[in-house]
């Protein structure tokens, strides 16, 4: 009788443990939604990690271990990538506007930098991309 107790105990503090546990990835999982949210909504302006850090109220370092363990990806990487979706969409919507106002538009802000960020992730300069849109 008394391995019988013991056992329902241990069953009784692993639940708690897996209730803990979901409870833990759960808010994990809310931060990473969150931060996307940020990088999402200010994408257009200088980012900085502390910023995001003091919006969700933690620390610094949790932020990129905590983002960098879900997504794979730096919160940084994140924010070029997203930012190169949205210019890429721009340059769809608004084919007259120029590379330089629209890399500015999405936060970029130095155009040679852009220019090289972009050949590397789509394998041509965006001004050789615009021509295939044409």
């Amino acid at each position: 009788m008394l391995r019988h107790k013991k056992s329902l105990l241990l069953d009784c503090h692993s639940d708690s443990q897996i209730a803990d546990s979901k409870n833990l990835l759960d808010e994990k999982s809310t931060y990473i939604q969150e931060i996307a949210y940020y990088v999402q909504e200010h994408f257009n302006h200088k980012i900085q990690l502390e910023d995001i850090a003091q919006e969700l109220n933690i620390s610094k370092s949790y932020l990129v271990h905590l983002f960098k363990e879900f997504t794979g990806y730096t919160i940084m990487e994140y924010l070029m990538q997203y930012r190169l979706t949205q210019f890429l969409n721009l340059l769809k919507m608004y084919p007259n506007a120029t590379i330089k106002q629209l890399c500015s538009e999405c936060g970029f802000e130095s155009e040679a930098h852009f220019s090289s960020f972009f050949k590397k992730h789509i394998g041509s300069s965006p001004s050789e991309y615009r021509k295939t849109l044409l």
